[in-house]
């Protein structure tokens, strides 16, 4: 009777110890689904790759824009060294690529602006999901990466700025010369405007100089920040 019972007490131990297996086999099946779906919601990639865009972008609208400043300004100098043998056709033309060119400019600024919304998202973004990493070193490498990566977006900003403000410089003095010229086209208003034409090729060559600077910056950014 008692070895019976011992039998009973033994199987049903074992039984215990069965169930206590499974109930713990189908909580680790169970949470594979629910860590899968988080492991493969990371949107980093995909919205850097969207920034890489979005800053390309900007490199090409910004390399036309300089392209059609240049060609501005070659119209420009053409009238001032007398070497047009139509000075009211060339005036009209220098008149029409200016709007042209302030035409690429709002391009620039808006495709920037494009480019400066998108940042905001990835490195929001990327600071939010900092927060999940459960590593300590890893999350300070994290937050780290993303303060360089920053800093290295707000030189770029700077850079723009700066290139801007010799933007709005630039269209300044020319425009200064062409309500000037618009009354004076002729070999004596020029000859008088020469030294005046001088300066304001000095600040062409300058912005020039900013906008290479701007754009080297963002091609450094876009190389460090794409997928190899």
């Amino acid at each position: 009777m008692r070895s019976h019972e011992t039998s009973n007490v033994s199987r049903a131990s074992y039984l215990s110890i069965g169930r206590i297996a499974i109930i713990f086999l189908l909580s680790a099946v169970l949470a594979v689904p629910s860590i899968a779906p988080a492991l493969g919601q990371n949107q980093g990639p995909k919205r850097t790759e969207e920034l890489i865009k979005r800053a390309d972008r900007v490199v090409q609208s910004t390399r036309e824009a300089q392209d059609q400043l240049r060609k501005t300004i070659d119209i420009y100098n053409s009238i001032m060294q007398g070497s047009s043998n139509e000075l009211r056709k060339e005036f009209e033309n220098l008149q029409k690529e200016i709007n042209n060119t302030q035409k690429k400019r709002e391009d620039v600024q808006k495709k920037f602006a494009e480019m400066g919304q998108e940042a905001d998202r990835v490195f929001a973004s990327w600071h939010q999901e900092i927060e999940a990493i459960s590593n300590t070193q890893v999350r300070d490498l994290s937050r780290t990466r993303l303060m360089d990566t920053r800093q290295q977006y707000s030189a770029i900003l700077m850079a723009s700025t700066e290139a801007g403000g010799e933007v709005d410089a630039l269209f300044a003095t020319l425009n200064d010369h062409v309500l000037f010229l618009g009354y004076d086209l002729n070999a004596a208003g020029i000859a008088a405007l020469s030294e005046e034409a001088a300066k304001l090729n000095e600040q062409a060559g300058t912005l020039f100089a900013e906008i290479d600077t701007t754009v080297a910056k963002l091609n450094d950014y876009i190389q460090a920040t794409r997928s190899q």
